[in-house]
């Protein structure tokens, strides 16, 4: 005679499924959609205004964040962003590697910045999804597939 399974497990794993996947997908919805749109941003003439390499202290260590000002013109209004890409990249732990990305800029240095037609105050340098973009969607989907294999083996 066969043994009855447990439907315990099961259960739990479909009802966590149902509370995790939605916190998981939303930030992947969200980066679809802003990695999507941010094409359709416009290249406009910018000029950097500033540049400089912070340092965070924080409990897991050192954080270095290169920030970068730059300027530009849509309609003949004046905008000011500090934002790279549409992830909103932040710093490394890696100074060398902060460094090098800041170095690419120099004050008074001519760039191609990308704005939003339907909001020109909103602007990036790079239209690209970085490789965290990639980390998360890969990410997610090892996750549920986890879920989905330990599921099925309950």
């Amino acid at each position: 005679m066969k043994p009855l399974r447990d439907p315990i497990p099961r259960t739990w794993g479909i009802l966590s499924g149902l509370v995790v996947v939605p916190f998981m997908a939303l930030p992947l919805v969200q980066w679809r959609r802003t990695s999507v749109v941010a094409w359709t941003w416009v290249p406009v003439p910018a000029v950097v205004l500033s540049r400089e390499l912070e340092v965070w202290d924080g409990e897991e260590g050192r954080t270095y964040v290169p920030r970068i000002r730059y300027a530009y013109e849509v309609g003949g209004r004046r905008h000011e962003s500090r934002q790279f890409d549409v992830m909103g990249r932040e710093g490394s732990r890696m100074r060398g590697e902060s460094q090098a990305f800041l170095d690419r800029f120099q004050v008074g240095q001519k760039v191609t910045a990308y704005h939003d037609p339907e909001d020109p105050a909103r602007a990036v340098l790079f239209r690209e999804v970085g490789a965290q973009g990639y980390l998360l969607v890969f990410g997610i989907a090892w996750i549920l597939l986890d879920r989905l294999m330990r599921s099925r083996a309950c």
